[in-house]
């Protein structure tokens, strides 16, 4: 038997879901900048992608005011992110966690 739990964001006011994407500016950057997102309460995932960007987060925000001042104030000031771009979700159809 498997348990898991699910939380509604919705009821707890976090009902934007974006997704960002970032660019490193160097190498001894990285591990500064994993972490800083480690510690975000905003971010609930963190991928390290091939291609254009170098990595890729999800991130759960209250509203796109709240979604501002986390890309502002907090991403953005972490040493080494040098470009970022936010994607926001309008509805998500299937969203399952890791099995």
């Amino acid at each position: 038997m498997k348990y898991e739990a699910r939380i509604n964001r919705g009821r707890l006011n976090y009902k934007l879901l974006a997704f960002i994407f970032v660019n490193i500016e160097a190498t001894n950057d990285i591990q500064p900048f994993r972490k800083a997102v480690s510690h975000l309460p905003a971010v609930l995932e963190c991928h390290h992608l091939a291609g254009e960007y170098d990595y890729l987060l999800k991130v759960v925000c209250m509203d796109t005011q709240d979604l501002e001042q986390f890309i502002s104030s907090e991403l953005k000031t972490i040493q080494g992110v040098q470009k970022t771009n936010t994607i926001i979700t309008l509805s998500s159809i299937k969203e399952e966690i890791n099995r």
